[in-house]
């Protein structure tokens, strides 16, 4: 199954001819319209309505991924915009943030004290982007089909996981 977290902004920039760092100056953070005031004069006119611009590009950018074939999208309010949608299942995982620490330390060569820091950053900008975008609050159950703690199965137990519930649910049907 294909996988897409910021492969999103790459497509969203190749179809709206925008340069894919600015668009990554809003990627899942709540936005502070004085920081992009000055960047947004002449651009896509006010800053409101250059955040609804790229967000909606994300949006469409996600719904022509989700038709073409089963995939993996991660964050981007999705389990909001694809709620509803058949064979669609929208899941949060979590882990203690030691287990985080590792796989960050790990995956990206820090030390633990700085991916706690990259840790603690990044949930804060999806928390705030999360909670500024729709309805909902990040990380509650309820916004989600099933949520897991990652650290109990790790990553191939977590994934066996998602899709024996996605299994579960197709038959069910």
């Amino acid at each position: 199954m294909k996988y897409y977290d910021k492969e999103i902004l790459a497509e969203a920039a190749k179809e709206s001819g925008l340069d894919e760092k600015y668009i990554s100056l809003f990627d899942e953070q709540k936005p502070s319209f004085n920081f992009f005031s000055s960047m947004a004069s002449g651009v896509l006119g006010d800053e409101r309505q250059m955040e609804v611009k790229l967000q909606t590009m994300q949006h469409q950018v996600i719904e022509r991924i989700v038709t073409e074939s089963p995939c993996v999208i991660i964050g981007r309010r999705a389990d909001l915009l694809l709620k509803g949608r058949a064979n669609t299942y929208s899941v949060f995982v979590s882990a203690p943030m030691e287990y985080c620490m590792k796989r960050v330390s790990v995956r990206d060569s820090l030390s633990e004290q700085e991916s706690a820091e990259k840790i603690r950053r990044m949930n804060r900008k999806r928390k705030a982007f999360y909670n500024y975008t729709g309805e909902g609050k990040w990380g509650e159950a309820a916004n989600y089909d099933l949520c897991i703690d990652s650290s109990r199965l790790g990553t191939d137990g977590a994934v066996k996981l998602i899709m024996d519930y996605i299994d579960l649910c197709q038959k069910a049907r």
